[in-house]
This record gives structure tokens, sequence and C-alpha cells, in this order.
């Protein structure tokens, strides 16, 4: 298991809760535009994580991770590992994520005429793939409507909420909760699309239409804080593209582009830590990921 091997006196997620913290400090001092003095701030996270803390500083007292010996072994180490490399970046992208946007169950109570975040994302989870003839049944079993109006105006407002929340707060909470109660979803959506690309192309439809479904899937996954799986969902759901790394940049490249049009960036550096598994392994990870977001926002 990846989780079992240490490097620096570090595991995999003492590494990527490192990283996390380091970048999110390094944005604060981009956003001040150099102003800010981040030195002592930068150098008590390096300590926190680093076996060799009096090497963080050069002569001249500048910052210098890579003498640190955290960079260096680990980033060797998982731009070889896919699974590694997945695993970094659900675990730095969670703690980013929860550092700007709180946990979810700090909105999973907010109510709409009587029924909370939380049931509503658990409503959305459980009737993502059932028909127009399925969906009323699973809503009123669950207990929370008193009917399919009631239903409708719940739906509406919590959508027209997340619509108009710019901070993307209460639509990342409701991506959290979907996830918590879209485990057995994951695994049904794969099958789902495995399902209507076969009929499709029996069907001769525009491909182009398979390709936004499958996109649209990894874009939700990701907005969840959930990229574990997403290169196993397009190789499954694209076989002919399995063994062909540029094929499958190409949709989560596409995925990144609605994520920027949509306006989160968290979401956007969860993908990123993919694509770079896949295409950027001859660049430093963080550096690829922060040209890249600086290219889409």
């Amino acid at each position: 298991m990846s989780d079992e091997l240490i490097i620096q006196g570090l595991t995999l997620e003492q590494y990527a809760l490192y990283s996390a913290e380091a970048n999110l400090l390094r944005q604060k001092w981009e956003q001040s535009e150099g102003s800010l003095d981040i030195r002592d701030e930068m150098l008590g996270i390096l300590k926190k994580y680093s076996q060799n803390p009096a090497t963080c500083m050069d002569e001249e007292g500048n910052l210098n991770y890579h003498a640190c010996g955290l960079i260096a072994e680990w980033h060797d180490v998982i731009n070889k590992d896919a699974e590694m490399m997945t695993q970094y970046s659900q675990i730095s992208g969670d703690y980013v994520s929860k550092q700007m946007f709180g946990t979810a169950e700090a909105t999973a109570g907010e109510t709409v005429e009587g029924v909370t975040l939380e049931q509503y994302a658990e409503t959305a989870a459980k009737t993502q793939h059932a028909s127009e003839v399925e969906a009323p049944g699973i809503i009123m079993n669950l207990g929370y409507y008193k009917d399919m109006d009631h239903y409708g105006r719940v739906r509406d407002a919590f959508t027209k909420a997340m619509e108009e929340d710019v901070s993307l707060k209460l639509a990342t909470h409701f991506g959290q909760l979907f996830a918590k109660y879209g485990t057995a979803h994951m695994e049904a959506a794969t099958q789902h699309t495995i399902d209507v690309v076969a009929e499709a192309i029996e069907e001769g439809e525009d491909r182009d239409a398979l390709i936004e479904e499958a996109v649209r899937e990894v874009v939700k996954r990701a907005a969840a804080g959930d990229v574990a799986g997403i290169v196993d969902y397009l190789k499954q759901t694209f076989p002919d593209d399995a063994d062909d790394n540029d094929a499958l940049d190409w949709y989560l490249d596409k995925a990144c582009d609605l994520l920027a049009e949509a306006g989160n960036r968290d979401a956007a550096r969860h993908l990123l830590g993919v694509r770079h598994g896949l295409v950027g392994e001859d660049e430093d990870r963080e550096e690829w990921i922060e040209s890249e977001l600086d290219s889409l926002f």
C-alpha cells in the first residue's frame, strides 16, 4: 500500500498536507503582489514537516524548499505512480477545499421549506440516473417532501442559491454531500455511461454528445473533491483510449475548461493534479499546476 511508504520520515498523507499548506501560503503571498512577508509562517510549516528544518533557509534568509528534502524525493516517487498521484491530489485538494470553504457540515443544515441541503444532495445523488418514471417514487420514499410540487420548489430554490453564490461555498458543500451519498453512484455512473456509449455507437449517434456526458461526469466528481478513479472511469468509458495518456488528458482538459468557466479554481486544481500524472511528468508538479491554473483563470 502506498500509504505505508515513508520518505524523509513522512507518509504520503503528511507530504500532501505539507504541500497544501505551503501552496495556500504561497497564494497569499502572490495575492499581496510580494508585499506580504511570509518567511516566518512558511518556515513554521516547513519545520512542522521537515526532518531537517535548519536546511529550510539559505545563508541569505531565503526559503529553500528543495533543501528540506521534502519536495525532491516525494516528487520523484509520486510522479512515477498514478495511484499515488491520485491519492496525493485527493488529500491536498480536500485540505485546500476545507480551508477555503470550511466543511460541508457548515451548510448541511441550511433549509428550504423544511428540507436541508444535505437532504437535497442525497435526493440528487439517489435520483441522478433514475428515469422520469422512476424518480418520483425514489424522491417521495425518502420522506423529505410533501409532494412533487414541494420537491420542485426546493430544487429550484437550492439551484438558484448555488448559482447566485459567487464564493462557490454552497456548490462546493453540495458537491461534498452529493459524494457522501453517491459512493455507489460512482460505479453506477461509470456503467451508465458505458451503456450509453455502447447504445449510441449501435445507433450511430453523435460522438460529441457522448463525450459531453463523460466530461460533465468528470467535472461533477472534481467539484465534489472526488478525483480518485477518474482515469479508470475514462478508460472504462473509452476503452480505445485506455493506453493513450494524451487522449485521456484531452477529456480532462475539456473538464478543466468547464471548471474555469464556472470559476471553480479548487476543483480545477484537483483535476490538474491528475493531469500532471498523465502528461506532465517531466515538469515540476507545483510549477506545472500553477502555470496551468494561470492560463485557465
